[in-house]
């Protein structure tokens, strides 16, 4: 256990999120290149955890993978009920996995 000021961290605290609010921190660690649980605990000391200057791109690519998959799902939908927009979904997959190769 990692001691503080001659004090070992023994207690643990339960925190309750929404799954967007943890989403928030989990990202905002990422981009912080802390592990959450550090995030969480300096944040709530006063601390403001920076970015660091490589993250603020894979933040970026993080959020747009995200935002594929649930396109990628949205495609299939369509695809597998033959909606008329099916391939505009799938041109829209292509355009944003071509966008995170760029950045990448």
């Amino acid at each position: 256990m990692p001691v503080v000021n001659g004090e070992r961290r023994s207690i643990a605290k339960l925190i309750r999120f929404t799954p967007s609010e943890l989403e928030r921190v989990v990202d905002q660690a990422q981009a912080s290149g802390r592990p959450v649980a550090c995030f969480i605990r300096e944040a709530s000391l006063g601390s403001r955890p920076r970015m660091t200057n490589g993250s603020v791109g894979a933040t970026v690519v993080h959020h747009l993978a995200r935002v594929g998959t649930r396109l990628r799902t949205i495609a299939r939908t369509a695809t597998d009920q033959n909606l008329p927009a099916a391939p505009e979904f799938e041109a829209a997959l292509s355009e944003l996995l071509e966008t995170i190769r760029q950045i990448e």
